[in-house]
């Protein structure tokens, strides 16, 4: 990872002092795209930890996305914050549907996930209608 991402790589997630403004954006399809897909998804910290700095800096597609939804069924604390992370910089639109996704997963942190992204929102004061609505949905089926 250090060879292929220089200026992206960290040693690990406890110690990510790379503030490195440089773009990262390959087109979809892109070799690198592919290694910053297979590194996010990797158990070992400094390389995860490298692929979760990648996501952060690249406008990410369908594939990405449903990578950060599975990402999310993990418990690691730094997976569960950058995929967050990464989810809300996402458009309104799709930022809507992978939260509705997130509410209705099967597996309980993905859920959490969703709701943890909810009360974001809420926080933020973005999409009301939106979070009221997930909300009654959420407290219909408990």
């Amino acid at each position: 990872m250090r060879s292929v991402f220089p200026e992206f790589y960290t040693y690990s997630s406890r110690y990510n002092n790379n503030k490195n403004d440089t773009a990262f954006n390959p087109p979809e399809g892109n070799w690198k795209r592919s290694v910053a897909q297979q590194a996010i998804q990797d158990r070992s910290d400094a390389v995860s930890a490298t692929g979760m700095i990648l996501f952060g800096k690249m406008e990410l597609y369908e594939e990405e996305l449903d990578i950060l939804e599975q990402l999310l069924g993990r418990k690691s604390k730094f997976i569960r914050s950058g995929s967050i992370d990464a989810m809300l910089k996402q458009p309104g639109n799709i930022l809507k549907t992978r939260v509705t996704n997130l509410l209705n997963a099967s597996r309980l942190p993905q859920r959490l996930a969703g709701l943890e992204l909810l009360s974001i929102l809420h926080e933020q004061k973005q999409f009301p209608g939106f979070v009221k609505e997930q909300t009654d949905r959420y407290r219909e089926r408990t």
